[in-house]
């Protein structure tokens, strides 16, 4: 089954719970073949494509609405979800459906109520565990686009530090609601967690001249996500003028990774810095979920 099937059939698995497992009791009582099992899968994704294209497949975005209110949330956390998915396609990866996120336990509400109050934070899907290789990846599919601002030559610079220890600085935080997904993307393989925040999305960050112990801080995925939101609807690239202080820390605690626009070279390089430094440049963009 493809890489979209089996998402339809996990949207499905939290949507008709009881209708799964019935379906699974009948084949387990009746020897369920390959072909029968591959059949029930097949119907039930495609009652959930049907679902999505009716309108109660805006249901999951509607939890986005402010309560009481039509506030447009609903429609900008769709507008995001769209352009994720156009992402991921680069390379292969697809996004969970809002319902999941829901059902891990994002708070919609508060999301809604944040975002519709201040113009600066941006609703980011982000993928955590695609690995360096598939960041690169992904950015050299940004840096394809017409009108990219982007190097086609290297679009994402990692110091070699922080590729070193990658895996440890895209670690999502213990409070923060993830989604897992099994596939693989990017040329890796393994569970990817994907994470629903708000982030403020100012040219420069909303707090600067805190040293990295002034948290919480946006993680790596979330930010190098951002910016490619950001890239494919055309919007200037965040950072240009500053660093943004990004979630964990490297080398016994001593070092901290930052992100930057570096726009003589038309890429986003990330490096790392002392934890105490406190430069005026240099600051955080604390999540909101």
């Amino acid at each position: 089954m493809g890489a979209r099937a089996g998402d339809e059939l996990k949207l499905a698995q939290l949507l008709f719970p009881d209708l799964v497992r019935n379906v699974q009791a009948a084949l387990d009582a009746n020897g369920d073949g390959a072909g029968q099992a591959t059949a029930a899968e097949a119907t039930l994704a495609h009652a959930v494509q049907q679902l999505k294209s009716s309108s109660l497949g805006h249901a999951g975005f509607d939890a986005f609405e402010v309560p009481g209110h039509h506030s447009g949330t609903g429609a900008a956390v769709a507008d995001a979800f769209d352009e994720v998915r156009r992402i991921m396609t680069w390379i292969g990866g697809s996004v969970p459906e809002p319902e999941a996120f829901l059902a891990a336990g994002v708070d919609a509400s508060k999301l809604a109520i944040a975002l519709s109050s201040d113009a600066d934070l941006a609703i980011v899907p982000a993928p955590h565990g695609i690995g360096a290789s598939g960041w690169r990846s992904l950015y050299r599919g940004a840096a394809r686009q017409p009108g990219s601002p982007l190097s086609l030559a290297e679009p994402l610079v990692l110091a070699e530090e922080i590729a070193q220890s990658f895996a440890t600085l895209d670690d999502v935080p213990d409070d923060v609601p993830t989604v897992a997904s099994g596939e693989s993307s990017g040329g890796t393989s393994g569970e990817v967690r994907w994470t629903l925040r708000l982030i403020p999305a100012g040219a420069t960050p909303a707090v600067l001249g805190l040293s990295h112990l002034h948290g919480p801080h946006v993680t790596i995925a979330e930010m190098l996500m951002l910016q490619l939101m950001r890239m494919t609807r055309g919007a200037d690239p965040l950072d240009a003028r500053s660093f943004t202080w990004l979630n964990g820390v490297l080398s016994d605690g001593r070092f901290a990774a930052r992100h930057v626009f570096d726009a003589g070279e038309r890429n986003v390089r990330v490096t790392s810095r002392e934890v105490g430094n406190q430069g005026p440049h240099l600051g955080a963009r604390p999540p909101v979920g």
